[in-house]
């Protein structure tokens, strides 16, 4: 074996995203690369239900419609795992999920049975598991997302009203707890899905519909529909209690509602006066009111739903139906540094598009580990070891992998004693959570050189 002079290694942690092999991650926010964008989904539920995808570049219909026949019957709600693998869509009256690759546009999986009128669907840090609250059997099914098998279940009880319907959701990225909404009633919980139960509940309102958590996970903005006033709460979850912090008055009849990759733009659909606000969440006002249009259209769109794009530039949101039977129904396209609408994707006559699906689900904020190996791997020669972790660690904790060596310092040096493979491991910690990642380096033996002697003669 060859001496390996100078040799650095970087490793990162292998969550299920693609990558760059050799960079550096040591960024407040960390920019991931997929593959490829996924396509973005629109669901319609007019006599027939199906999912139409396309292209987010070029807003072309891509492929043929995928039936969501039975279980997928009544589309609720569409998300994307965090990963962007896959879109879920959740059937309001067909009891079930659909599961649709997001790249191919192909069918993956049906899921029956998973509660009675399932309205929305969101995955946990890691996206290994999906939960949806299922409103008129009052509980949160629990599936794992490898098999698409439902594992478990638990029911929302209310510690002050008998009054109980679970509705939308919204999950802390960085605590990993649901914030639920009581479908069109006054309640907020907080809800623990490992200990399976309400562990705070606060009157908000009237007729809550739709929450959204900041991705820096200390905000959470709710739409209400009352009929005294239609506006956004806004609350701080940065402490173990909900806290209050103001009202946003918007448009008539507020439903859906997004928050950019950057958190500072919140977008809020409006159903009774067909408009979109754009709100700066640094002023907590109304930037931009955009009234919707459906080109060649005489009627005006009932947006239900919005959703921003990966990149934070666009906002999408389907029009309903816009009325006449020779009307076109389209996903409307936002520009959100314009406040204009920019476009308008038609979908054809009577499709009724009611929910839509563009970008993955908010990415944890849990430690992204990750290190760096510098130096001459052999035997008493100091090895550097280099933090590259993401999403910002306050502690390390390092194994050597020798029985002897450990570390908390973020960058530490080490000497091996002797030659052999060893398993470097990293835990990095956060106020989110901790996570492993491990090395095996390979450790020489002291090479020993041996230089000629030459005997002179003395005389």
């Amino acid at each position: 074996m060859r001496k390996r002079e100078g040799i650095t290694i970087w490793l990162l942690a292998a969550l299920p995203l693609l990558l760059l092999a050799g960079s550096v991650w040591a960024q407040e926010n960390i920019a991931v690369q997929r593959l490829a964008e996924p396509l973005g989904f629109v669901a319609t539920s007019h006599t027939q239900h199906f999912a139409v995808a396309f292209d987010q570049e070029t807003r072309q219909l891509v492929g043929d419609p995928i039936s969501l026949s039975p279980e997928g019957n009544g589309p609720f709600d569409a998300v994307m795992r965090p990963d962007g693998s896959e879109v879920w869509l959740a059937g309001f009256s067909g009891d079930g999920i659909i599961v649709i690759d997001a790249h191919t546009h192909t069918l993956i999986q049906r899921i029956s049975g998973v509660g009675n009128t399932p309205v929305d669907i969101e995955f946990n840090k890691t996206g290994n598991l999906a939960y949806v609250s299922n409103r008129d059997s009052v509980d949160v099914a629990i599936i794992d997302t490898a098999t698409y098998q439902i594992i478990d279940r638990f029911p929302i009880i209310s510690p002050t009203t008998n009054n109980v319907d679970p509705g939308r959701m919204s999950l802390n990225p960085c605590s990993g707890e649901l914030y639920m909404v009581n479908y069109f009633n006054n309640q907020l919980w907080r809800v623990d899905p490992v200990a399976k139960q309400v562990t705070e509940e606060i009157d908000l309102g009237v007729s809550l519909w739709n929450p959204v958590v900041s991705p820096q996970a200390d905000r959470l903005y709710v739409t209400d529909r009352s009929r005294f006033g239609d506006v956004v709460h806004v609350l701080d979850v940065s402490e173990p209690t909900f806290i209050t912090m103001t009202q946003i008055p918007v448009g008539d009849d507020p439903w859906g509602v997004d928050i950019s990759p950057n958190g500072r733009l919140l977008t809020v659909a409006n159903a009774v006066d067909g408009t979109i606000n754009i709100i700066d969440t640094d002023t907590l006002t109304v930037a931009h009111t955009i009234t919707l249009t459906v080109p060649d259209s005489n009627d005006q769109p009932e947006p239900r739903d919005v959703e921003i794009s990966a990149d934070g530039r666009f906002a999408y949101t389907p029009s309903l139906d816009v009325g006449l039977a020779n009307d076109e129904d389209a996903v409307l396209v936002i520009d959100l540094e314009t406040g204009e609408q920019a476009d308008a994707i038609k979908l054809g006559a009577t499709r009724r598009p009611v929910v839509v699906s563009i970008a993955p689900a908010s990415p944890s904020l849990d430690p992204i580990p990750g290190f760096g190996v510098a130096g001459a791997l052999t035997v008493g020669t100091a090895v550097s070891f280099t933090d590259s972790s993401g999403n910002q660690p306050t502690s390390w904790q390092w194994d050597f992998g020798d029985g002897v060596g450990s570390s908390s310092e973020q960058n530490p040096v080490y000497s091996y004693a002797n030659p052999g493979s060893y398993t470097v491991t990293l835990t990095a910690t956060n106020p989110c959570g901790s996570q492993t990642i491990s090395q095996t380096i390979e450790i020489e033996a002291e090479r020993n050189v041996y230089l000629p002697v030459i005997k002179r003669s003395e005389g």
